[in-house]
């Protein structure tokens, strides 16, 4: 298991929590456990969130509530050919499309 470190809000003040990791299929997203943090002390929240990791960012907000769904998701985020490796991915327009995009396909496909 590999460990990272994830970007979170602590009463308003950026923190970084450091948390196992599994590697996806998408290369520079690491599949995390939900975590919140709750009187100053993190929790597992429950669910999976992928995780950028050059940033330690969520890629998206959605908690996905089965390790599967998480990485269907990251599979699809690899086939769209955007580079989730690079630092500056959260500003590119490209990247946030494609994941919007990849959401839509999954709520889709559920219905």
């Amino acid at each position: 298991m590999h460990e990272t470190r994830i970007a979170v809000n602590d009463r308003g003040s950026p923190a970084r929590l450091a948390v196992p990791a599994g590697f996806s299929t998408c290369p520079g997203v690491l599949v995390t456990p939900n975590v919140r943090l709750l009187d100053g002390q993190a929790v597992l929240a429950g669910g999976w969130r992928l995780t950028h990791e050059p940033t330690g960012l969520c890629v998206t907000e959605r908690v996905f509530a089965q390790l599967a769904d998480a990485n269907a998701f990251a599979l699809l985020l690899a086939a769209s050919g955007v580079d989730f490796t690079s630092p500056t991915v959260a500003s590119d327009e490209l990247a946030r499309t494609t994941v919007r995009a990849c959401l839509a396909e999954i709520a889709g496909a559920r219905a």
